[in-house]
């Protein structure tokens, strides 16, 4: 309760503009990835001038800081450790955001909102922009009329995939299967991506029938509809995001554009696009 307290003060100090408007254009902050989609972990990298023991990091709407709105239009924060002038911090970014006074609910999907970081015993502040995608755009080309052993395109379009910092994103072949019990398997790899940020492209080589990670080879079509996925994973394996689109090798399909009944997932396996 000081703390909070205390950062309030501190809040209040920085909207009446005292000590900020030197620090801003002095220190330097970073934010990555900055192209963000829903709720992504970024790391926050800043260089201060004025040293200080505690550091807040917070995020804000558009133009909060130079209004002097910080209380109204800025999260809640996280206060830190620093030393003495650098601070390097793992920051949860939200595309939507309840302001330190409870008083705003902010969309930061139509607006660039900003990361900031402030000296807690200096007021020195600093803060870098991040802007979020509504949902993102996977595509498979072709993704109709398939046969065993083609190559697709899969891209990402006009829009981020959720990740983090050492992100790992990957594109696979899976099916949701037809029978009981069903389930979500998936099976060969394309194109893998190190230190993703967000935008992927790459090829995926797919078959009609492949063995699923169970074990039990799966048919496309027949007792399964399968999918092309890009997934983001963590160093530790667990899953951020992804995307996919579903594949059709029925033979009286026309070449579609490869954008229809997309799916999109995060920290569990899709739905079926059956469902």
């Amino acid at each position: 309760m000081l703390a909070t307290i205390a950062v309030m003060a501190l809040l209040t100090t920085m909207v009446t503009g005292a000590g900020t408007a030197a620090a801003q254009g002095d220190a330097t902050i970073t934010v990555t990835p900055s192209s963000l989609t829903e709720t992504t972990r970024v790391h926050v990298s800043a260089t201060m001038t004025l040293e200080s023991d505690q550091f807040i990091v917070f995020q804000c709407a558009p133009g909060a800081i130079e209004a002097a709105q910080v209380p109204e239009f800025c999260s809640y924060f996280d206060l830190i450790e620093g030393n003495g002038l650098q601070i390097e911090h793992d920051w949860l970014a939200k595309s939507e955001f309840t302001s330190f006074d409870g008083t705003n609910t902010i969309d930061c999907v139509p607006v660039v909102c900003e990361i900031a970081v402030s000296g807690f015993s200096s007021g020195e502040t600093v803060s870098a922009p991040i802007t979020f995608s509504s949902e993102p755009t996977f595509a498979a080309t072709p993704n109709r009329d398939l046969t065993t052993n083609q190559i697709l395109t899969v891209s990402t379009t006009n829009s981020f995939l959720a990740s983090e910092p050492g992100a790992v994103a990957f594109t696979m072949q899976c099916a949701f299967k037809k029978l009981a019990p069903g389930g979500f398997v998936c099976g060969p790899t394309g194109t893998v991506r190190q230190n993703f940020a967000g935008t992927f492209s790459g090829t995926l080589t797919i078959n009609e029938a492949f063995v699923g990670d169970d074990g039990v080879t799966v048919t496309c079509d027949r007792d399964a509809v399968c999918v092309a996925v890009v997934a983001v994973i963590r160093a530790d394996s667990t899953l951020i995001g992804g995307a996919g689109v579903v594949l059709d090798f029925a033979r009286d399909q026309t070449v579609g554009d490869g954008v229809g009944n997309v799916i999109t997932f995060g920290n569990a396996a899709p739905t079926s696009p059956e469902s």
